[in-house]
């Protein structure tokens, strides 16, 4: 019986003729292209972004934690969802890392799943800001977010096998930023 992971490390067998197969090997080799690697990391946020799964996690996250109000300026307009301390960004690449270190196949698809299955596990943080102070983070970092407005179960994000051994230190030091309380509570697990 084949599991997901040894299906994971097979390659896919095209063929090309009666007498002649080829083999094909996902990933696509993203080393010395960096214009393909930013299309695709595009491409499995658009995947995220756009999917059934997320737009149902919105109103769910909503739902647990709301009303909706902005957690800088209790404004109850234009509210999105942001990804805090980790970007949606980092969870790629964390996943990616996972991928990559195994020597797994993957897809844009495939990456997208497991992020997205984070998402369900509530080990994705998520804070409401107005699309204003949104915006206003990305663009000039300049937005202080309040640690108790996080809402993401971090004692189950770092027990988590894939995210916690494929964390680089830049993600280990967005928590010490980002959410003082919690390191200061874990010191433990922002040792070296």
């Amino acid at each position: 019986m084949m599991t997901y992971e040894t299906y994971l490390h097979q390659p896919i067998s095209l063929s090309v003729s009666e007498n002649q197969t080829t083999t094909f090997r996902i990933p696509l080799v993203f080393e010395g292209n960096p214009k393909l690697f930013k299309s695709f990391l595009l491409q499995v946020k658009r995947i995220i972004r756009t999917s059934v799964e997320y737009n149902q996690w919105k109103p769910w996250i909503h739902g647990m934690f709301g009303p909706g109000v902005c957690a800088v300026s209790q404004n109850i307009a234009a509210i999105e969802v942001h990804h805090h301390p980790l970007t949606l960004e980092d969870y790629i690449y964390i996943a990616l890392s996972y991928f990559d270190r195994h020597e797994y196949a993957y897809t844009s698809m495939l990456v997208a799943d497991i992020v997205m299955r984070w998402h369900y596990e509530h080990i994705v943080g998520a804070v409401f800001l107005s699309t204003t102070y949104h915006e206003r983070f990305h663009e000039f970092h300049d937005v202080v977010i309040p640690e108790s407005s996080i809402h993401c179960d971090f004692e189950k994000l770092f027990s988590n096998e894939i995210i916690r051994a494929h964390m680089e230190p830049a993600h280990l030091a967005k928590f010490e930023i980002y959410c003082p309380g919690f390191t200061a509570t874990h010191a433990e697990l922002f040792v070296a």
